[in-house]
């Protein structure tokens, strides 16, 4: 339902049972929606393992612009999320805008090559796809 919202520009879900797996699946529907700017998961027994999940998926997957997540730090694990060593006194808006940097720059870089490819059979019905990439 969050992914499909197009109103809701921030959301308090403070002092609920969300725990690792609620917070991964809301972070999840965040990164289909455009409008959320704020979500507060503050109070919600979401530990180390679901911090660095948040910080993964939000690393990896696009997410609205200006976004900010309330509730937890995720300079808790800048180690495991490849952060340099200033980031374990960062803000989480700071990180966020280091992550959307890096998702930026990968769009870019990856403008840059073309991908073609091409599929094989085997005699036993097996199709192997060849795929070379051209940097230009």
């Amino acid at each position: 339902m969050l992914h499909k919202n197009e109103s809701i520009t921030d959301l308090n879900l403070s002092y609920n049972p969300i725990g690792n797996a609620g917070a991964l699946q809301l972070i999840q529907a965040v990164a289909e929606n455009s409008t959320l700017t704020a979500l507060d998961v503050s109070f919600n027994a979401i530990d180390y393992k679901g911090i660095h999940d948040l910080g993964a998926s939000l690393k990896t997957n696009p997410f609205p612009p200006n976004f900010n997540l309330v509730g937890v730090k995720l300079a808790t694990c800048w180690q495991a999320l490849e952060l340099p060593s200033e980031a374990k006194d960062w803000e989480n808006y700071q990180i966020l805008r280091l992550f959307r940097k890096l998702q930026d720059s990968a769009t870019v870089a990856l403008q840059d090559v073309q991908l073609d490819s091409v599929c094989i059979s085997s005699r036993s019905g097996h199709e192997t796809k060849i795929v070379t990439a051209h940097f230009t």
